[in-house]
């Protein structure tokens, strides 16, 4: 699942027996244990000491953050968040951890068991798996709404998996109606940070444009032709020009200073013209590129680059503070960028 549904989770089952599993209960019905992700591993933190490290570490997916710890309870989990650099793409398996300081308030973690580092094919894989299995739960909810008398029993008869059903009721039971559209919208987002990825990877990919459309192989086109052929000459001499009759005498006129002439544009090039002054980004895409050319473009190394500095390069391409900000938590969420220190930006 997305770190965004795991995160609005504040609903916690215990069932009865000595070794019987606790479940978080997400707001779309999943029953959580364990859960398996994968993303960007931007920042780790040693707040224990070197002879008992605990360490703080943030998973980033397309939607949200896991938070994430792992200490002496965790040997082999710790050893690898120890050693990894950040970022890097990361998958691991983690139980479910919930912290309550006051009555009614939840808060939920991830303690890793395995974690491994991967590549990002693989998590692209895993967004898809998480945005599927997001879809499911958002349909059975869909038909729990439309049932007469909605129960458990009938989830099952429709084919979605025991535990699914319990889930779904239980979520029910304790969020109410949920809004489904926003979750949807959760899942379209992160399937869109999938194809613009992949766009952008065919747009690097791809070679120079070709001859334009209806253009027949081996014959010029009007754009590609050089400068257009001189006209025949005629054979026969040019007759001879009138006779002019000589001018009387009279005053000289001043001289007229001799008008500047345009220097020659060879044929077949067109005249320099000037730049043409940048135009202000208008969708969320040319946002998104011109934030992470300018990060790019201002980084100093490990700290990355000063985000008062990405603003005002941004501000004076055309793009106001609102739209800024929005930009830098977007593609925060998108694990494109992450915070090495507060205050600066860096590249993932």
């Amino acid at each position: 699942m997305f770190a965004d549904e795991y995160n609005s989770s504040s609903v916690e089952l215990r069932e009865e027996g000595e070794y019987a599993p606790n479940y978080v209960i997400t707001p779309l019905g999943a029953m959580v244990n364990r859960v398996y992700a994968v993303g960007v591993l931007t920042d780790i933190e040693n707040i224990g000491t070197q002879e008992e490290p605990l360490y703080r570490a943030r998973l980033q997916d397309p939607t949200g953050v896991f938070y994430v710890s792992a200490g002496q309870y965790q040997p082999e989990a710790a050893k690898v968040l120890g050693e990894l650099p950040t970022p890097a793409f990361v998958a691991m398996v983690a139980k479910t951890r919930t912290y309550s300081p006051e009555q009614g308030v939840v808060y939920v973690s991830l303690r890793p068991e395995v974690v491994k580092r991967v590549g990002a094919e693989e998590r692209e894989l895993w967004v898809l798996e998480a945005a599927k299995s997001t879809m499911r739960r958002i349909q059975a909810n869909r038909e729990l709404r439309a049932m007469e008398s909605p129960s458990r029993e009938e989830l099952e008869r429709l084919g979605y998996p025991p535990r699914l059903a319990q889930g779904i009721i239980k979520a029910r039971e304790s969020y109410g109606d949920v809004d489904l559209d926003r979750y949807e919208r959760v899942v379209e987002d992160a399937v869109n940070f999938l194809l613009a990825g992949e766009a952008a990877e065919e747009e690097s990919l791809a070679g120079p444009a070709g001859p334009p459309p209806g253009a027949i192989p081996g014959l010029a086109t009007p754009a590609m032709a050089g400068p257009a052929p001189r006209a025949p000459q005629p054979s026969q001499p040019a007759p001879p020009a009138p006779p002019t009759r000589a001018p009387s005498p009279g005053p000289t006129a001043p001289a007229r200073p001799a008008e500047p002439v345009a220097p020659a544009v060879p044929a077949g090039k067109a005249a320099p013209t000037a730049p043409a002054a940048p135009q202000p980004p208008r969708t969320d895409e040319e946002m998104d590129d011109l934030v992470l050319g300018l990060v790019r473009e201002l980084d100093e190394g490990a700290k990355g680059a000063a985000y008062d500095a990405i603003l005002e390069r941004a501000r004076q391409r055309g793009m106001d503070r609102d739209a800024f900000e929005e930009t830098i938590n977007r593609l925060l969420d998108q694990g494109l960028i992450y915070e090495p220190i507060l205050g600066q930006i860096k590249l993932i």
